[in-house]
């Protein structure tokens, strides 16, 4: 048993000491005193299944020892763990940290006993497009209680099995209780430094990285195949049928509110309740069409505007639609409109609707849309499919939902060349960042908060250069650190 602590702040405290025994005996099997400052201590010898009595008591520098916590602990073989909560945020670490699991406050009243086992790699799931990247691990309470708030599930892939594909199309899934062929995406974010995926979990159960490789027969050598690949691997994306998915036919109305409208339920963000000052009553929504609940939703939330009654499903997205989309449900995930931007550089913004203007200039200043080429946005352009896809996963990117490494404290700098930034004096790291913002929005950000204690959340850029040691990171989100 492997004991860890937080020493006392007192500044007479001198040592820790620890005793262990059977318990319900008066038999003491050992103790240790341990320096101030070790907050470890390995107990070995203990017989798994036996239930044991650990005393930690302080001893300060006059010698005199603390009453002392008592806890009890049953060790399991090397593949097992078990935990006795406090009620309190907690982060439980097993099999070489193969598995995470962080805990908020009253998820689980005090007392509660999780246990975890290492099950090893799991067979072939019967969805044959789903392949597993390290081992299944099960995760329950003793009592089968479930958590009152959402717990942060994290679980290590093994990257020589990753190949060529991208990390992006990697996933936590869950094995379904009654089928156990049978795995339920729950989603993931994907930390490469560390080989690691996390998400968030409402329910416990048993779950293990894999990766999903869709087949669309008709995206061989299509300059969008790994963009909708990563969408339909995250559950994002469906095909027209047959196995095709159209990446060249220009989207619906419909199409492009059930993408975006996916996005935001697989963000995980709480929306607000929907207003009833919003009336949702479109004329042309025949009853029981695949599309109706998601259009009706995305009206209630704000995500439509009013078009006097009519919601023209079958007509075709026009890219000013698009970007004013994109942006409502940006402001709905705490992404608002930035109230003073540069003027995009467009020069046929005249063409575009009055209404859409500025949805078009804050979807440029936030990265997720650009031009056409030769100076262009084609307001009243259509998109393609895979056009979508595209402009999709950069919106995940920059939500950050796909990859991303978060750095809870550094000081920005500005470079010795006085145009690019550096990220220095990490925190719990002696690496420092080289960094390049993803939109125009965040290189004004960046511009503010030189010289300050920082959090940044980016992705890992492949150095352009061998000669270049220091990591680069595309900023997606930069902020004051807590304490900065």
């Amino acid at each position: 048993i492997t004991l860890t602590w937080t020493d006392p702040t007192a500044a007479t405290l001198k040592e820790i000491k620890i005793v262990w025994l059977v318990k319900g005996t008066d038999t003491i099997l050992g103790q240790e005193v341990i320096k101030k400052g070790t907050q470890t201590f390995t107990i070995g010898g203990l017989s798994n299944g036996t239930e044991y009595e650990i005393r930690i008591h302080t001893i300060d520098r006059l010698g005199k020892e603390s009453a002392g916590l008592v806890f009890t602990v049953i060790p399991h073989p090397a593949d097992r763990a078990l935990w006795q909560l406090s009620g309190e945020q907690q982060t439980l670490a097993a099999f070489t940290k193969g598995l995470r699991i962080s805990i908020p406050a009253a998820a689980f009243a005090a007392g509660t006993q999780v246990t975890a086992q290492n099950l090893g790699k799991p067979e072939q799931p019967t969805d044959m497009t789903l392949s597993v990247l390290g081992n299944a691990y099960s995760c329950l309470t003793v009592n089968g209680e479930e958590p009152a708030k959402p717990l942060f599930l994290a679980l290590q892939y093994d990257a020589d099995l990753l190949g060529t594909t991208a990390a992006r199309q990697l996933g936590i899934y869950r094995q379904d209780e009654k089928q156990p062929g049978k795995w339920i995406y729950v989603g993931g974010t994907v930390d490469l430094f560390n080989q690691r995926v996390s998400v968030k979990i409402t329910q416990l159960g048993t779950f293990a990285v894999m990766l999903r490789r869709p087949v669309f027969t008709d995206l061989k050598g299509h300059w969008g195949k790994l963009d909708v690949e990563i969408m339909a691997a995250r559950g994002l994306a469906a095909g027209v049928g047959d196995g095709k998915f159209a990446p060249e036919r220009p989207i619906t109305r419909a199409e492009l509110v059930t993408f975006i409208m996916r996005l935001v339920a697989y963000s995980g963000k709480e929306l607000p309740a929907p207003t009833d000052e919003v009336k949702v009553s479109f004329t042309d929504l025949a009853p029981g069409v695949w599309y109706g609940g998601m259009v009706r939703t995305a009206a209630r939330i704000g995500l439509l505007r009013s078009t006097s009654g009519r919601f023209r499903p079958n007509d075709v997205a026009t890219r000013e639609e698009m970007a004013d989309m994109l942006v409502r449900a940006l402001e709905l995930l705490g992404h608002p409109t930035s109230a003073k931007i540069p003027p995009p550089p467009f020069t046929d913004l005249k063409h575009a609707s009055s209404w859409a203007t500025q949805s078009i200039a804050q979807a440029w200043y936030k990265g997720i849309m650009g031009g056409m080429g030769n100076g262009l946005f084609s307001p009243q352009g259509t998109s393609t499919r895979a056009q979508v896809a595209a402009v999709m996963v950069r919106v995940l990117d920059r939500l950050g939902l796909l990859t991303a490494i978060t750095v809870e404290k550094g000081t920005l700098q500005m470079g010795e060349d006085g145009q690019n930034y550096q990220l220095v004096n990490c925190a719990g790291t002696d690496t420092g960042y080289r960094l390049r913002a993803v939109s125009e929005e965040v290189k004004q950000q960046l511009e503010e908060l030189v010289g300050q204690s920082v959090r940044i959340t980016g992705l890992r850029v492949q150095n352009s250069s061998q000669n270049q040691s220091t990591p680069q990171l595309r900023v997606l989100s930069v902020t004051k650190s807590a304490d900065g």
